[in-house]
């Protein structure tokens, strides 16, 4: 049976509180399938497109292009014939409602038992995003507050249920397209100041890398051996849990590479198992992530927590620096300028070679510097290493 059912903006990220409209992609009367793009949508920083959740036709278009909407908000509707499993879960069955108030249970007669649900047997509607970073978490959603438009647990309440603190949205001015909050880096940044941190730093020789990588990016180069070195130290896949005390962990390979885009500061696209992949596959995974990165057109996998960060100011001349620990890993790492320097050879003489600086910096609540320090030291032998050969899996052991 056909009915008309609305299209609300979801949570595309984990700190997403709204969304610009940038432009529709169909228009009323479109047919369309489930799955199809038919918004362009601008969040945390990034421009991405809404799928909708229906096959059928647009009924109605409720926002107009530029609007700010908030999350849950109901941009459109559908005619379709598909069931809303998640209205489903939320709405009170027809033989539930009464106009008359629930009759009480005849004189002497105990009232009936009400059987509570189980926990572990019981689904809690919740956004995809926010059940991923709950299990994640190891956060139990019966004891999340949900604040979702039809009763779901969203990304932001898991996120306070972690711990996190939301800070006031801050205006800012406008650069072509209406933006009415801060940018979302400040929470992290905000957060992350309160991470007892410590910066370690090494000096890398890498004219022997550079022959092999054969104008792959230095990015790919330290991403791929920072994968190594993850899978090395299974240290590094903890993570510190605020609202806990304890720690988490990741349970897969993520290197996130970081990318400043003017104006709108760092975004960071999530990466698996580079180190899995040959040489060529994972600098054309990671140049293509860089590029979604630089347009704003990233896919909600790339918004998935990494294990660690990789940022590159190499290529502003930057000589070393070191970063601050994003919530939800145990480090970053920094990658300086690749630059001709003088060098001491094995023969203890002068000469110049191609060198930059490494940096590393910890979370000391879920690695000590020792560690830190010995990963290092595997990102150092797995560039020389795993770049010997651009043939086969760049597989770490």
């Amino acid at each position: 049976m056909s009915e008309l059912r609305p299209v609300r903006l979801p949570a595309l990220s984990a700190t997403m509180e709204s969304a610009t409209l940038i432009r529709w992609l169909v228009d009323t009367g479109d047919t369309v399938v489930e799955g199809q793009s038919i918004a362009e949508v601008e969040t945390d920083k990034v421009e991405m497109e809404l799928e909708s959740p229906y096959a059928g036709a647009i009924a109605t278009l409720s926002a107009a292009a530029g609007a700010v909407v908030a999350l849950g908000a109901e941009i459109a509707s559908i005619q379709t014939e598909q069931t809303d499993f998640l209205g489903s879960l939320l709405a009170p069955a027809a033989d539930e409602i009464d106009s008359e108030p629930n009759p009480l249970p005849a004189p002497h007669q105990p009232p009936p038992e009400v059987e509570q649900p189980d926990p572990l047997s019981t689904i809690f509607p919740a956004v995809p995003a926010a059940r991923h970073n709950a299990k994640k978490a190891g956060i139990d959603l019966s004891k999340v507050v949900p604040t979702g438009r039809r009763g779901q647990v969203t990304t932001n309440d898991v996120r306070k249920a972690q711990g996190y603190v939301d800070l006031v949205p801050q205006p800012l001015e406008s650069s072509g397209r209406s933006r009415s909050t801060e940018l979302p880096s400040t929470k992290y940044w905000a957060e992350s100041a309160q991470i007892p941190q410590a910066a370690l730093f090494r000096e890398l020789t890498l004219s022997t890398v550079n022959q092999a990588r054969q104008g792959r990016s230095w990015t790919t180069v330290v991403a791929v051996a920072t994968a190594g070195a993850l899978r090395r130290h299974p240290a590094f896949a903890r993570y510190w849990l605020s609202s806990s005390q304890q720690l988490g962990t990741h349970d897969s390979v993520r290197v996130g590479v970081g990318l400043n885009r003017p104006g709108r500061g760092l975004v960071v696209v999530s990466l698996p198992d580079l180190d899995m992949a040959d040489a060529d596959e994972a600098d054309q995974r990671v140049r293509a992530a860089m590029e979604r990165c630089r347009t704003g057109k990233l896919h909600l996998d790339d918004l998935l927590t990494p294990s660690m960060t990789v940022c590159n100011l190499g290529h502003l001349g930057v000589e070393r620096f070191n970063t601050t620990v994003m919530p939800g890993q145990s480090g970053t790492v920094s990658l300086g300028a690749v630059a001709r320097r003088p060098v001491v050879d094995h023969q203890q003489s002068l000469t110049v070679g191609l060198t930059a600086t490494i940096g590393l910096t910890v979370d000391q609540r879920a690695v000590d510097a020792a560690e830190g320090g010995r990963f290092l030291a595997s990102i150092a032998e797995f560039l020389d290493r795993l770049w010997s050969t651009t043939q086969g899996p760049l597989v770490s052991s």
